[in-house]
């Protein structure tokens, strides 16, 4: 756009047998803009650069063929820190959102938090990842107290998280979906990856390797090429699970990750989650799908109206009274195996 604007504004003002012609000059301008260079001189340039990427071994692989979905991946060991919400309040206007809430997330464990609609959970992990501030109370990972953060300031503290509506940039591949993930842990300068220089050259070699290896962990290898806006909701959740699993996390959180997958995808993501957990991975769920959280959970946490219900093992949750009446809408008196299916 820079170079064409010159074009059009320099040529009239330095030459006058340019303006006597200008209507040819901006004729074959447009010929050869709009017709020869369709996507315009970026399209040159990035094709130069696609052609240096390949060069350094940063290029298209073949597609290979999609992986089991009851096979475990192995999944390399995760340094989880414990996350902690201690006594979190939160109000928007006249809406008590959370009412001394709390948590406690460990490594190497599942943490499941449910609740009706409205109940606050997404609100909290608003509240964890920086993009509310705290009325009241303490959240702490590790050993840091972070609820005065600011949200990039909570990313470097480890925290990673998917969100409801996955959100992805139009006209990326899948590959460089994932691989954008480690925009935290490396980096490159502008510089560089403008002239690609061989620092950037490293880092986005490092980076194209760990995205292939996170997309084999998730069983999306097959898919790397294809562009990542064009997959299906249940893919595009898997895609942002792998988005932030590359990240390294201490902490992640999953926001109704399992809504939109089919059969085959949440067996997939349930064997996912499993080896993420015995990697020392600190996980908290937020799933409205019971018996998923049944299966994976090693800690229910239930929310109604802001405040804490009950918390504790999913054998306990599954037949606590208050969490059948107010989330499943089940009467406490009734067979809970018979109607739980039927809520399923």
């Amino acid at each position: 756009a820079v170079i064409g604007a010159a074009i059009m504004q320099f040529g009239p003002n330095q030459s006058t047998a340019f303006q006597e012609y200008s209507l040819l000059f901006y004729g074959g301008f447009l010929i050869i803009g709009g017709v020869l260079l369709s996507g315009g001189l970026t399209k040159v340039f990035r094709s130069l650069a696609a052609r240096i990427d390949r060069k350094a071994g940063i290029g298209v692989a073949e597609r290979p063929e999609p992986r089991d979905p009851n096979e475990v991946p192995v999944v390399a060991p995760i340094a989880g820190s414990t996350l902690e919400v201690d006594g979190i309040s939160k109000a928007f206007g006249g809406n008590q959102a959370l009412r001394s809430a709390t948590l406690r997330a460990e490594p190497g464990q599942v943490t499941a938090l449910i609740g009706p609609n409205g109940s606050g959970k997404t609100t909290m992990l608003n509240m964890i990842c920086g993009f509310y501030t705290a009325d009241a109370g303490r959240i702490v990972i590790g050993d840091t107290e972070v609820q005065k953060f600011s949200s990039h300031r909570v990313a470097r503290e480890g925290v990673a998280r998917t969100f409801q509506t996955p959100n992805i940039p139009e006209n990326v591949t899948v590959l460089e979906a994932v691989a954008s993930g480690r925009y935290m842990t490396n980096r490159a300068s502008m510089i560089s990856a403008i002239f690609r220089l061989p620092n950037f050259r490293k880092v986005a070699k490092a980076d194209i390797v760990e995205a292939e290896r996170v997309l084999e962990l998730v069983g999306m290898s097959h898919l790397r090429n294809e562009v990542a806006t064009s997959l299906p909701l249940g893919m595009r959740r898997m895609l942002e699970v792998a988005r932030a699993v590359i990240a390294e996390p201490r902490v992640l959180l999953l926001d109704e990750i399992a809504s939109g997958m089919d059969e085959d995808e949440l067996v997939r993501l349930s064997v996912l989650i499993r080896a993420l957990r015995d990697a020392g991975a600190t996980v908290l769920l937020v799933e409205h799908n019971f018996r998923l959280v049944l299966s994976l959970a090693d800690t229910i946490v239930v929310l109604a109206q802001g405040q804490v219900i009950a918390s504790g093992p999913p054998e306990e949750i599954e037949h606590h009274p208050r969490v059948l009446s107010e989330y499943l809408g089940v009467d406490p008196d009734s067979g809970t195996a018979a109607e739980l299916e039927k809520v399923e």
